[in-house]
Order: structure tokens, then C-alpha cells, then sequence
């Protein structure tokens, strides 16, 4: 009988718990499924649980292990030299730029410091280091002040059948989806275009006057608004990773004003092509095989 290889997932956010709908969680259960689908039993480790030793894996996945800006719920620093000095190898993968800076959504703070050193470390030993676009992978390079050899991009998967365009009348001239704070520039979009017939649909803090608010609408419904929607527009004042909802957006067949801050649009590809999704998918599960078969 053949012996089913095991792979540790430490993260901090456990990507089974109550909120799936995000962007991070379904980045890492895509990962997770797409590792099983090669035959190997992933299990997930987190702070809040039973420490596994990282040297009983056929591989591991360092996923997010930062992603808590005040450092609470880290592993604790034995684990994090367990995790380091590890003789298994590893994907260090992360979501946005939470291995470099405590600062919210990666503010502009390119300056080497004790959690950059560390995410250096786990960078330079790392089998794979992977980011969500070029513009991520490029960001984290200013963040280290050096390049990253091992790099792998992986965009995001996102589900072709359910984010499709129905080719339906479209009566929503601008829509803006997503938290609705500085960073990801709700503002700016709701200064340019609330007088044009502006839809926002999220929760945060930014004032929304002069708008159709939709309030927080759930990930089942947003398709039915993406194909109501000639213009989608998002301008993040943060250099986003990826920004899955302009791929969302794209696939049900809207037109897209984004910025230089959207790490989607750093790939130059049409993201309105579903194959563009299924070949990350097919990539990544490439490169397990290439590096940890």
C-alpha cells in the first residue's frame, strides 16, 4: 500500500473558519485543494493550535505566518526557528505584504526591519517563494532591498462558472466593490464618480454621500451586479497584491478602470479570458510536482 505523503499548512488564519468569501481564505484553500489534488494529505497548523514538527513532511507551506499586524497570534519565536531552520522544504507564500511591514495594507515604508530581516531569512531558504502578480513580487523585493531568485507567480483562481457575462442590459454605469477605507481608495473613486451613477457595495468608515449604497452584498449576488455593470472601477492607494475583484469584474464582462496599484493588471493579460484562471491553476500544480514530487 502506498504511503500518503503529508504537507503542513501554517498560516495564522485558519482558511476553514467562518469567513471564506474573502480574498485570503480562498487564496488558501485553492492552494490546499490543488496540493491534495496530487495525492498528498495537507493538514493546517495555526498559532491557536498543536505545534507540528515541520520536519515530518514530504514539504510544508508557510502561508501568511505574519498576517497579524500587532503580532498577537504569531507562532512563537521557537516555532518560528523550527519553521526556519527546517531540513524540509517550503513555499514561503504570501498574500499581501504582511512579511514585510505591521503597517495597514503595506503602507509606502521601504525600510529594513526586524520582520523584514526575518522574512529574508525564510526567502533565501525557501524551495519557493510565491506572490499573487508581478507587481507583489516586485514590491516585496523594495520591502527586501534585494531580488528574490526563487519567485513564483501565482494569480489568483477565481470561479469561471460562477463570475461569467450573461450578455444581459447593463443599467449600473460605475460599480465599486470591496472595504470601503483609505487604502483601498473608496474615496477617491467616490469623489471622481458620484455624480455619474456611482454603486458601492462593502462596509468600512469612508463617507458615502451622493451614491446608490448597497450595502454589504453577498459573494453569491455580486455576478448578478458585475453583469448590470458597464464601468467597474477600483484605484487602491496601496499596492494591492492582486484585487480579485477586478478579475471578477472582468470575466462578467465589464470594463475596468483600474491604476498602477492593481498587482491583476501588472500581468498585462486579458482578464476577462477564463483561461487565464485555469492556467494558474494548471501552473501551480506544475510546479509542486517540479519541485516536491
Amino acid at each position: 500500500m502506498t504511503k500518503v505523503r503529508c504537507v503542513v499548512f501554517y498560516t495564522v488564519i485558519d482558511p476553514t473558519g467562518n469567513d471564506r468569501t474573502s480574498g485570503g481564505p480562498q487564496t488558501a484553500l485553492n492552494i490546499i485543494n490543488n496540493i491534495e489534488s496530487l495525492g498528498f494529505s495537507v493538514s493546517i497548523c495555526t498559532p491557536q493550535g498543536e505545534f507540528k514538527d515541520p520536519n515530518k513532511s514530504a514539504f510544508n507551506v508557510y502561508h501568511d505566518i505574519f498576517n497579524d499586524p500587532g503580532g498577537s497570534y504569531w507562532f512563537t519565536i521557537d516555532d518560528q526557528s523550527s519553521l526556519l531552520n527546517s531540513k524540509t522544504p517550503y513555499i514561503f507564500s504570501e498574500c499581501a505584504y504582511t512579511g514585510c511591514t505591521t503597517e495597514p495594507y503595506g503602507d509606502d515604508i521601504y525600510e529594513i526591519n526586524t520582520l523584514s530581516n526575518l522574512t529574508r531569512q525564510f526567502i533565501s531558504k525557501a524551495r519557493v517563494s510565491m506572490f499573487a502578480s508581478p507587481l507583489h513580487r516586485d514590491e516585496f523585493e523594495q520591502f527586501m532591498n534585494q531580488p528574490i531568485n526563487n519567485s513564483f507567480l501565482y494569480a489568483r483562481e477565481v470561479d469561471t462558472d460562477k463570475f461569467n457575462n450573461l450578455n444581459i442590459d447593463r443599467d449600473i454605469e460605475y460599480f465599486t466593490v470591496g472595504a470601503i477605507n483609505h487604502w483601498k481608495g473608496t474615496d477617491l473613486v467616490v469623489d471622481q464618480y458620484k455624480d455619474l451613477g456611482l454603486h458601492v457595495a462593502g462596509y468600512g468608515s469612508t463617507s458615502l454621500r451622493g451614491v446608490v449604497n448597497l450595502g454589504k452584498v453577498s459573494n453569491d449576488k455580486l455576478p448578478e451586479i458585475y453583469n448590470r455593470t458597464k464601468n467597474f472601477v477600483h484605484l487602491p492607494r496601496w499596492k494591492e497584491a492582486f484585487g480579485r475583484t477586478v478579475s471578477e469584474a472582468a470575466l462578467c464582462g465589464c470594463n475596468i478602470i483600474g491604476n498602477e496599484n492593481v498587482g491583476a493588471l501588472s500581468y498585462n493579460k486579458d482578464l476577462s479570458d477564463p483561461s487565464f484562471y485555469s492556467n494558474s491553476k494548471n501552473r501551480f500544480i506544475q510546479m509542486i510536482k517540479d519541485n516536491f514530487s
